[in-house]
Formats: C-alpha cells, sequence, structure tokens
C-alpha cells in the first residue's frame, strides 16, 4: 500500500524538478512586448554616449542636427527611425543584467536612445555591440534590466557624430540648365557659353522651307516642322569660349572672339561632379568670412543657369581641400581626389583653348594661304619648263632633216 503512494510521489518531484530546470536553461520564457510606435509621430531623438548628448529634432518637415539646427541627412535619419518603429527583442540573454561591459552595454560604451514626441517620450533604450552572428544586437529596455537579443545588425546606424549625420550635400544644380561657366585659376579666366550654332540653324530653315510644297497638307507640314525644330534646337547647341569679354556678351556666338570648344567631354566632367557634390567633412569654425582666412585660393568655378552657382577651392590643407559653396551657409572639406579631379579638368581645358586661340588660327589659316600660292607659282614654272622642252624638240627635228 505504502509502495503506491511512493511511486507516484517520487514521479511527481522528478517531473518538478525537470520543469524547473527547463524553465531556468531553456527558452521557455516570456519576452516584453514593444509597443509599435507611428514614425510620423517622432518629433525628436536623442542619443547619448559617453556624456556626449546629440538632439536630432524635425522642424518644419525637415531633419535637423543640434541646437545649431544643421539640416540633417534624410538617409541617415531614416535608417534610424526604420529600426526604431520595427524594433523586436528575440531570446534574453541575461535576466540580471551583470557584466554589461561585456555586451558594450556599460555606461561607457552604450548607446542610449530617447524617442520623444511633442508631448511625450516614446521609447527609450541602450543599444550594445552586434551579437557574434551579427544578425542581432545587444540591447537593454527602458526600466528593465535584462539584456536582450533584438533583430538585425543596427549599432553603426547609431553611433554617429554630429559631422556624420549632417548633409554633406554642398552642391546640388540641374547641369542640363547650366548656360555659362566661368573658370579661373592662377590668374587666367576663361569664359564659357552655351549658345546656339547659326550655320546650323541656318540650314535647318531652308530645308524646312523646301519641305513645304504641299499646300493641302500644309498645316500636317508645319506641326512636324515645328517638333523637328523643337529637336533641332537642342542638337544645335554648342559650347564656345569666349576670349575676351567684348561688346555684346547676351549674344556671345556673334562675338568674333568666341570659338567652339573642343574639350566637351571635360566641361561635361567638370558639371557632372559639381551638379551633386558632396564634402568629407564640415570645419569646427561655422564662418564662413574666417575659417580661411589668409588661405590662397586655387581655383574658382562659377555657373549660370536657374540661378548662379559657384565654389572656391583653397590649397590643399593636410590632403584636403578647404572649400566654400553659394548653396551651403558652411566652410568644408573636399577629400584630395575630389579637388584634383577639378583642376586638373579646368588645366585641361585651358592648356587645350590656349592651343587654339584666334590668333593662332589665322597665322594657320596664312601659312595655308602661303603654301597654296607658292603651289601656284610652281605650276606656272612647270609649264614654261614643259613648254621651253617642246621647243627644243622642234628644233632638233628641224636639225634632222
Amino acid at each position: 500500500m505504502k509502495k503506491e503512494y511512493i511511486i507516484p510521489g517520487v514521479l511527481i518531484v522528478l517531473l518538478s524538478a525537470y520543469l524547473v530546470m527547463h524553465n531556468r536553461d531553456g527558452n521557455n520564457y516570456t519576452l516584453p512586448s514593444i509597443p509599435e510606435i507611428n514614425v510620423s509621430d517622432i518629433k525628436e531623438i536623442i542619443l547619448e554616449k559617453d556624456g556626449q548628448t546629440i538632439p536630432i529634432a524635425k522642424k518644419d518637415e525637415s531633419w535637423k542636427v543640434t541646437e545649431k539646427d544643421y539640416p540633417a541627412d534624410e538617409k541617415v535619419v531614416s535608417k534610424m527611425l526604420d529600426i526604431i518603429k520595427e524594433i523586436k527583442v528575440s531570446a534574453l540573454i541575461s535576466e540580471q543584467g551583470e557584466n554589461l561591459n561585456r555586451y558594450e552595454l556599460d555606461q561607457e560604451h552604450r548607446i542610449s536612445v530617447t524617442v520623444k514626441s511633442s508631448v511625450e517620450t516614446l521609447r527609450k533604450f541602450d543599444i550594445g555591440k552586434a551579437a557574434p552572428s551579427f544578425r542581432h544586437t545587444f540591447i537593454r529596455l527602458d526600466g528593465n534590466n535584462s539584456v536582450y537579443h533584438a533583430s538585425k545588425s543596427f549599432r553603426r546606424d547609431f553611433e554617429k557624430t554630429v559631422d556624420d549625420i549632417r548633409d554633406k550635400t554642398v552642391l546640388s544644380f540641374n547641369k542640363d540648365k547650366i548656360t555659362e561657366v566661368v573658370l579661373s585659376k592662377d590668374d587666367t579666366v576663361m569664359e564659357l557659353v552655351l549658345s546656339s550654332d547659326k550655320s546650323a540653324e541656318a540650314s535647318e530653315d531652308k530645308s524646312s522651307e523646301e519641305s513645304k510644297t504641299d499646300s493641302e497638307n500644309e498645316a500636317t507640314v508645319n506641326e512636324a516642322s515645328v517638333n523637328e525644330a523643337s529637336v533641332n534646337e537642342a542638337s544645335v547647341k554648342v559650347w564656345k569660349v569666349k576670349q575676351k569679354p567684348e561688346g555684346d556678351v547676351e549674344n556671345m556666338s556673334s562675338s568674333p572672339g568666341a570659338t567652339e570648344l573642343e574639350n566637351k567631354d571635360t566641361l561635361d566632367g567638370i558639371l557632372s561632379t559639381l551638379s551633386n557634390l558632396k564634402c568629407s567633412q564640415f570645419t569646427e569654425n561655422d564662418s564662413k568670412e574666417d575659417a580661411f582666412k589668409g588661405m590662397s585660393t586655387a581655383a574658382t568655378i562659377t555657373m549660370k543657369g536657374e540661378k548662379t552657382y559657384s565654389i572656391e577651392l583653397f590649397v590643399k590643407d593636410n590632403e584636403k581641400y578647404p572649400a566654400l559653396s553659394s548653396e551651403n551657409a558652411y566652410p568644408f572639406m573636399l577629400d584630395s581626389y575630389q579637388g584634383d579631379n577639378l583642376l586638373k579638368k579646368i588645366d585641361e581645358l585651358m592648356a587645350k583653348e590656349e592651343k587654339n586661340t584666334p590668333l593662332e588660327q589665322e597665322n594657320i589659316i596664312s601659312n595655308q594661304n602661303n603654301n597654296t600660292s607658292k603651289q601656284e607659282n610652281i605650276i606656272p614654272d612647270q609649264n614654261n619648263n614643259t613648254s621651253e622642252q617642246e621647243n627644243v624638240m622642234d628644233f632638233s627635228n628641224n636639225i634632222t632633216e
């Protein structure tokens, strides 16, 4: 009788022990539920690391960094917002949150993130290092000492300096709208203008008139001519070099000092680079008047399109080019390769056109005319020699007879 009670009792004890051990060492636990956030409600993100605080706030539908309201890179902020919205914990790593430095969640290494709406705090959490798998990140939630795995590796998306978060775009425009370019380097100024090729236009007008032969289809022909003219207008636009600004600046193509630019690809390369120019970093000094005071200018480029754009490069300093842009309120630095590339292309344009100045072209034409005259003089001499030879032959024949 006693055995009948002892055996079930032992089984109950063993089963209880198994369940306790299973809960302790297995995954049979409840993960905290993180409420969803509507991204449109987020008005501020505050990053804190090792005593430094970086506020990122939404103002007038755009994101700004720090109290100075530097424009923020929308792509950088967008990545943060995606993580904040989708953050989920996938596993409990340490219930008591011990040895936080092991997960880089200690005060020195952790990144504390506070997310706010216009009226309240929406979320707070600490970011540690990426897990060994690089598919998870160690995190701690506000008011919870436990360490969890969060899906995805995202520490680097929040481990940013103020300069990392700032929008690095310093010059932006539609290069197809640019009609004038002025390059200045080493006391040399080169002016370029996009103008119509008059001879090509005249030929097109003549062809258009000749095509209007059928009076019954005049309306159709006119419509086709208009469409063709629109296409041709774009095709006959050419870049010309203005050697010395004189007379009618508005109509460059009629200026005797204007010659067609030969190295068009180089100019296109300059415009392509500048049309979406990003700097490598901004300077600590925010004053455009004082940041590069005393430095020598390496080159300036001014472009006229929908508005006037300009950039000034200073002499290279510590493998970077200090620079100022008409489209950015702050002084900045370009990487060495960016500045080197721009200066090289300017040199290529100026060197190419110096070999094709109007004076040199006139000398070439003059030399060609002189050579033609010499050839014309040689031909009569050859004719005279031929006549003399014929006379000698006639004289010889007479003697023979």
